[in-house]
């Protein structure tokens, strides 16, 4: 753990020491000595002047606090190691460091770091230095094939010694680790890769053989990736998963009919929502479940009834909002497209009213629409309606009042629509999450009813938005978290 930390550090302080432009060739990486038969594998770019970590200090830079934050963590790195970053530290570093996991053995701790430094001698200073200040937990190292192989246990470094044959097979030339690989851009901060095959094997490894019937109807994995890339707008993660579903995952694919869908309601939802849910095609999951044989036995009646209604209530598209209210409480709002011909108002009626909760179901008016209420106290209640051709249900009455309006939707406004450009959001996607982190700062002070310290909201002043979105593709699903920064 030292170790691990010691060396977020470094990049962290590389990041941010805002070094000319690299001029380097981009290096084939350390995956050309690493064995094919590894599990994990992540490349982290660790060149202070490289384009990326440019664009980080340029980022940094936006936050009042960036050069606090850099001298305290240069002030822990000479009180904890000894070490001073321009002297001992930035000399040594090489164009990336590679961490691998070795194997799954010994819960996961088989792990060696590669570096090729820019300075050998400079390197060999560091760690001599490093090692100096703690002799209780040294790094040790070892060059291989032109690499310096890192860690505190000898016998972890010698595994991987053990397992660099001559002409043997290395992860650059594996095909499963190329075609992941390809999926993001060369121009990344850290690219993340997970063998399927070894993570397949360990799992199987590890189950009675009954139980690995399961594992095969649920399908295979080839395997995951990861990359984190910044631009001039912000901060991208993007995780893919590629591999193919079994018999009990396609016949659950088949009951949703698709689940990729243009989320069309962000033209209805009003146009102050700070934070947007949308989601799609509950139906046929539900009735998935519903199918299951667990639940065939006559016991579970009731539950597969219920399941059935709540698949119809959520048959179609989806959003859950939050926007702000006139008092403390925010306005929490869910909006559902029932399956074609179901009045969702009177079908929540029977849910609610066949659930032994004996609750009181108030109609009333609300813009014009006829509602209902279940009260709960304290100015707490349950509000829901039919809008349209969907259901609408709130905890305040100003949730129904909002999406009854029918004025500009969340989609015309320019922090929704420049968050999604930026995150580079496809049309059709299988899930969204938008937050407006601005407007979501002045709404958490309200809800703590305590205001926020002044160091800490002005550096979440450079913070515009979040957005999240699952989209899919033949085999894969890839899942992207964008954070955007402004000036």
């Amino acid at each position: 753990m030292r170790r691990a930390a010691a060396c977020a550090g470094l990049l962290t302080l590389a990041a941010l020491a805002g070094g000319c432009g690299s001029t380097t060739a981009a290096p084939a990486g350390g995956s050309s000595i690493v064995p094919a038969s590894v599990p994990a594998y992540i490349a982290i770019d660790s060149d202070p002047g490289s384009p990326q970590w440019q664009t980080v200090d340029d980022l940094a830079s936006r936050f009042p606090d960036k050069q606090k934050g850099v001298d305290e963590i240069r002030s822990s790195l000479r009180n904890d190691a000894g070490l001073d970053f321009e002297k001992d530290v930035k000399p040594a570093l090489g164009p990336e460091i590679d961490v691998v996991w070795l194997d799954f053995a010994a819960g996961g701790a088989d792990v060696v770091a590669l570096m090729q430094p820019a300075d050998q001698g400079a390197f060999e200073r560091l760690v001599a230095k490093g090692n100096a200040k703690d002799p209780s937990s040294k790094l040790l190292y070892e060059s291989v094939d032109g690499w310096e192989v890192m860690s505190d246990r000898q016998s972890t470094i010698d595994k991987f010694k053990a397992l660099v044959t001559p002409n043997g097979p290395v992860l650059a030339d594996d095909p499963a680790f190329s075609q992941a690989m390809s999926e993001y851009s060369d121009d990344a901060l850290v690219k993340a890769y997970v063998s399927g095959r070894a993570v397949m094997n360990e799992v199987r490894a590890n189950l009675p053989p009954d139980a690995t019937k399961l594992v095969d109807k649920i399908g295979s994995l080839d395997w995951v990736a990861a990359s984190v890339r910044a631009s001039s707008d912000g901060v991208r993660v993007d995780t893919t998963v590629r591999g193919e579903p079994g018999s009990l995952l396609r016949s659950q694919s088949k009951a949703t009919k698709g689940s990729s869908f243009e989320p069309s309601l962000a033209n209805d939802i009003p146009g102050d929502a700070l934070a947007y849910l949308a989601f799609h095609g509950a139906d046929g999951a539900v009735a998935g479940v519903k199918g299951n044989p667990a639940l065939a036995s006559p016991e579970f009646r009731p539950v597969k009834d219920l399941l059935g209604k709540v698949g119809r209530l959520v048959a179609g598209e989806g959003a859950l909002y939050v926007r702000p209210a006139p008092g403390r409480v925010p306005e929490v709002t869910l909006v559902t497209e029932p399956s074609a011909g179901t009045d969702g108002a009177a079908l929540l009626d029977r849910i609610l009213s066949g659930a032994s909760l004996h609750l009181p179901i108030h109609r009333t008016q609300v813009a014009g629409v006829e509602s209902r209420t279940i009260p709960f106290g304290g100015g707490f209640g349950l509000h829901y309606a039919n809008v349209g051709r969907n259901l609408v249900v709130s905890d305040l009455a100003a949730g129904i009042a909002g999406f009854a309006d029918g004025g500009p939707g969340l989609a015309k406004s320019g922090t929704y629509s420049d968050a999604l450009s930026a995150a580079g959001t496809p049309k059709q996607v299988q899930e969204l999450f938008y937050v407006d982190v601005r407007g979501g700062v002045d709404l958490a002070q309200r809800l703590s009813n305590a205001p926020i310290p002044a160091s800490v909201k002005r550096n979440l002043g450079p913070l515009k938005s979040a957005v999240e979105y699952a989209a899919g593709r033949p085999s894969e699903i890839q899942v992207t978290l964008f954070v955007g920064i402004g000036q």
